[in-house]
């Protein structure tokens, strides 16, 4: 990656709280997701494998990634149309949620009339669209692999639900998704010791060093 095109990414994807993230979710999505958000669970299940109380807390985090995910992953594919699909998944059902209203598709046009990117050249957005691309591919298969691991923990994963975002312009896309993205770093890094369940713990670690890329 150029310098250029990391520097931009930086100011775009920079760090966010927690708190600025709720409060945009707050305007993006229903409110059922809102307290799943705030509370940090949902679901539910008994596993075969460790103590049902442990079993239990490690679905309810795994919801919570996972309504994250699902955030995420809708997002991306609602402005940059639908990517691959994960390994061994046959349908985007029940990886992504609806969006409501009419809001737009981009494509890397977009990106190279956007006010953001005035003076930049085609190459670079053409790169910058494909790379976001890569985001969103990411955000659908990391829902595909948590949702797997609540069934395999005999769970209930939760499911996706209708956002709204407001979004308009490549412009709004960006912002939204500096707030957005950053929160799957710290969501990631905060679960990481909160598995009982070994297995999960390196789950958590792998995608948290993905969105640690995004971010």
């Amino acid at each position: 990656m150029s310098v250029l095109k990391h520097e931009l990414l930086e100011q775009y994807f920079a760090k966010d709280s927690r708190r600025k993230f709720l409060a945009l979710v707050s305007r993006v999505a229903g409110a059922g997701s809102v307290g799943l958000l705030a509370e940090g669970q949902s679901g539910s299940g008994t596993s075969t494998g460790t103590s049902g109380t442990s079993a239990a807390n490690d679905i309810n985090i795994l919801n919570y990634a996972l309504s994250l995910e699902f955030l995420e992953a809708t997002f991306w594919t609602q402005f940059l149309g639908q990517g691959a699909l994960p390994a061994g998944v046959s349908s985007f059902s029940g990886l992504i949620g609806t969006v409501s209203g009419n809001p737009p598709a981009f494509t890397s046009a977009s990106f190279s009339g956007a006010s953001a990117f005035a003076g930049y050249p085609a190459a670079f957005t053409n790169g910058l669209f494909g790379l976001l691309g890569q985001i969103r591919d990411h955000e659908v298969a990391h829902a595909a692999a948590i949702i797997s691991a609540i069934k395999s923990l005999g769970g209930t994963p939760t499911q996706p639900c209708t956002y709204t975002f407001p979004v308009t312009s490549v412009n709004d896309l960006l912002t939204t998704a500096q707030t957005i993205e950053a929160t799957g770093v710290s969501a990631f890094d905060g679960a990481i010791n909160l598995f009982s369940n070994p297995a999960l713990i390196q789950t958590a670690a792998t995608i948290a060093t993905v969105e640690g890329r995004h971010a």
